[in-house]
Parts: C-alpha cells; sequence; structure tokens
C-alpha cells in the first residue's frame, strides 16, 4: 500500500512538474524576444498549476498547440523583418518560402513584382504601429491566438442592409484601399493572399474583433453584437 501511495505520489509530482516545464518555457519563448518589446503584439501570461491540479491531456496539447502557433508566428516575423530589413533582397533569395507565407504556393517568380511593395507596406505598418498606440492595441493579436479563416460570429455579425452572405465581400475593399495593401488585385478586386499562412495567422483572416477596427475602416458589412 505504501508503494502505491509512493508511486502515485510520484506520477503527480512528475506531472506537475512536466506542465511547469511546458508553461515556464512558453513564457519564456513568449518574452525574451525583441518583438515582444515592440508593442507589435499583446504577450498573454501562461497560467502555472498549482501543485497537486490533476493534468488533463487535452489541457497540455492545448498548451502545446498555443506554443505551436506562437512559434510559428515568431519564426514568420523574424522573416518578414530580415526581408524588410534587406530592402527585399533576402525574399529573392529564399522566394519559394516568402511565396508560400504570402500566396499559399512556391511559385515565387509569378509573384516577385509584389516584393517591393510588400517591403514598403511592411515599413509604413510599423511605422504607424510606433506612431499611433490607439492602431496598435485595436490590431494587436496575442502570439498564442489561433490562426482564423473568419471573424469570431459569437462577436460579430453582418448588417441587416448587407446585401450577401458572411463569406462575400460584395466587391468591398475598404481596409485593403485604406492600407494601399499591395495584395490588392485591383483589377478583379480580389485579395491574392487570400487563405495563405499570413491570411489565418494575422488581422486579415479575424477582422473584424471589434468595434474599433469597424470605424476605422468605416466598414459597411459588419457590426458588433451587442
Amino acid at each position: 500500500m505504501d508503494r502505491q501511495k509512493q508511486a502515485l505520489s510520484a506520477t503527480k509530482s512528475r506531472a506537475h512538474g512536466f506542465r511547469t516545464f511546458i508553461s515556464l518555457t512558453s513564457r519564456i519563448v513568449l518574452h525574451i524576444l525583441p518583438i515582444a518589446s515592440t508593442g507589435y503584439y499583446r504577450i498573454p501570461v501562461l497560467p502555472i498549476p498549482e501543485s497537486g491540479v490533476k493534468v488533463c491531456g487535452g489541457e497540455v496539447q492545448y498548451m502545446m498547440q498555443r506554443v505551436k502557433w506562437a512559434s510559428a508566428r515568431i519564426v514568420f516575423l523574424i522573416m518578414v523583418f530580415a526581408g524588410t530589413a534587406s530592402g527585399g533582397v533576402l525574399a529573392y533569395l529564399l522566394g519559394p518560402i516568402y511565396s508560400w507565407y504570402f500566396f499559399n504556393d512556391t511559385h515565387f517568380w509569378k509573384h516577385r513584382r509584389l516584393i517591393r511593395p510588400l517591403a514598403v507596406s511592411h515599413m509604413k505598418l510599423i511605422i504607424e504601429y510606433i506612431r499611433n498606440p490607439k492602431y496598435r492595441k485595436m490590431f494587436s493579436i496575442p502570439l498564442t491566438a489561433p490562426p482564423m479563416n473568419s471573424p469570431d460570429m459569437t462577436r460579430v455579425r453582418t448588417r441587416t442592409t448587407w446585401p450577401d452572405g458572411a463569406s462575400a465581400c460584395n466587391g468591398c475593399a475598404q481596409c485593403c484601399v485604406k492600407r494601399s495593401c499591395p495584395f490588392l488585385d485591383a483589377e478583379k478586386n480580389q485579395c491574392t493572399c487570400y487563405g495563405s499562412f499570413f491570411w489565418r495567422y494575422f488581422n486579415c483572416g479575424r477582422y473584424p474583433e471589434n468595434i474599433r477596427q469597424i470605424e476605422y475602416y468605416d466598414c459597411p458589412k459588419w457590426e458588433v453584437i451587442a
């Protein structure tokens, strides 16, 4: 009986230690990077469980998933900042990788004309984030947030005056035009990065998240659910 108690206690101790290690690792990953100090993202703190708390496999799996999402964003942002700092030269050298990030394919050559506009657009976005705290606050995304292809429909809905469904923009491109987004195909009035890593992991796929974003773009489609 004593051996069983000792074995159970040891198992609980190891489980607690493992979960604590995961949480501490997550904190380190999310706090030591220079990007964390720019205000570019909100950095959430993952709680450390109390001793003796039963470890749920699903909770550990979700925590690991959050670390995966954060790591994916961090690698992407390092690539983007490096590409911007090099004036787009790095994007030419690692073309297929950048192409996959932004266009969901590896056919870099057909997107090469966008390299310089993308570098300029990103530089403008960085300046906007630094100079405009309101903009930074309304569009900040936690590093550990899940990727999204559409907004959270429990928080927003289409207006009654909107002539189409929630999945269609009906030719509206106000958010793209206001940011002078190089991904907007002006002839087809379509987004060329739709469904890509960039789309899903950052603001485009989850837009809108709050009323400030809707007001900023004067969006005729969405409204916040009261």
